[in-house]
């Protein structure tokens, strides 16, 4: 039994006020040791999700999982990370991490955290295991990675192996939880340039302040108009800029960029093979234009906060022409061959 999850529960459903920044790191803290049980973590999840989660509480539970997961060691920075939410209504291909694949040929360095999916058919784990990389590398052997081909990925279960006490919890609520946010937010490699995505305008807003207080370079939380947790190639997406700790907010929309639009339904996610095989057709120049755009409107913004493109348009002129010329094909053999050889050695 945790007192201090206890006490959480009952300051959300007595007290009805959100919880303040110890409060919250305080009870996470208890669950990430093992100290609580799991219909307490399940009881404190689901009050947060039905009251909808507060900066406070993000902000005191990002502490905790920045603590707790594992470190990967120096890499050059500027360091990228692109990472959705998930539990979005509409689930879509794994543009982002196809969109970090083709920034890292363009140049940027990448430290990609995800995992298999939870609420989607295909969780970025799940998409790179399609492809043929393994996955399971150790924090030495990403940040090799990261220094030979430009681009590493932590498997964020074994990177937070404290989550081993939430995670069976987490599947059988079915829900979005607070995890939801905290885990794009979390970087192992402390990566200083960051597209979240998350389906909530509400949701992106909260999770654009919390960057502000961690130190990053430069940053975008967007929300697609059709509730999707990426820039959308079929409407408005809103986005929150953080750039020295400065929060500014605007929306873009394709036609910005002279791109087609494309009904979202188009690029909606299939299963991870399927995902890996349409993602190698747009690689080798024969896939469709809906998946070619939606990818480098998300790897063009991705440039823009690496500072590889002094804007989202010039940086998807520069991922257009990574992919025609083969830079990224090649991109994603190395980290391949790289994660292969890893882990037989």
């Amino acid at each position: 039994m945790s007192k201090n999850v206890l006490n959480a529960i009952n300051i959300i459903t007595n007290e009805q006020r959100d919880l303040n920044e110890n409060e919250a790191y305080e009870a996470l803290n208890d669950i990430m040791i093992g100290q609580a049980e799991d219909n307490e973590i399940a009881k404190l999840l689901t009050c947060l999700a039905d009251k909808s989660e507060s900066i406070s509480e993000i902000n005191g539970m990002v502490k905790v999982m920045q603590e707790q997961c594992l470190k990967v060691g120096h890499v050059d920075y500027p360091l990228l990370d692109t990472c959705g939410t998930g539990g979005a209504e509409i689930k879509t291909f794994n543009v982002s991490t196809a969109a970090a694949f083709v920034a890292s040929s363009a140049g940027a360095n990448v430290a990609k955290h995800g995992n298999r999916a939870m609420t989607s058919k295909s969780g970025s784990a799940d998409f790179l295991e399609a492809l043929g990389a393994k996955i399971d590398l150790n924090p030495n052997s990403v940040s090799q990675c990261i220094k030979q081909t430009g681009i590493g990925f932590m498997f964020a279960q074994s990177f937070h192996p404290a989550m081993k006490y939430v995670a069976h919890i987490r599947k059988s609520l079915g829900f979005r939880t607070i995890f939801n946010l905290l885990g794009p937010l979390t970087n192992p490699a402390q990566a200083n340039c960051r597209i979240l995505g998350t389906g909530s305008m509400e949701l992106a807003e909260k999770m654009a302040n919390a960057l502000t207080k961690m130190n990053i370079r430069h940053g975008l939380v967007v929300t697609g108009a059709e509730g999707i947790d990426e820039i959308s190639i079929m409407g408005e997406t809103h986005i929150f800029e953080i750039k020295n700790n400065i929060l500014n907010s605007y929306s873009i929309h394709p036609s910005d960029f002279g791109l087609k639009m494309h009904h979202i339904k188009k690029v909606e996610s299939k299963s991870s093979n399927e995902n890996a095989e349409i993602f190698r057709n747009i690689l080798s120049g024969n896939g469709p234009l809906e998946y070619l755009d939606f990818i480098c409107i998300n790897a063009g913004a991705a440039l823009y906060v690496t500072g590889h493109a002094s804007s989202i348009a010039k940086g998807i002129e520069l991922a257009k022409t990574v992919i025609e010329n083969g830079d990224a094909a090649a991109k994603v053999a190395a980290f391949i061959d790289f994660t292969q050889k890893s882990i037989s050695e």
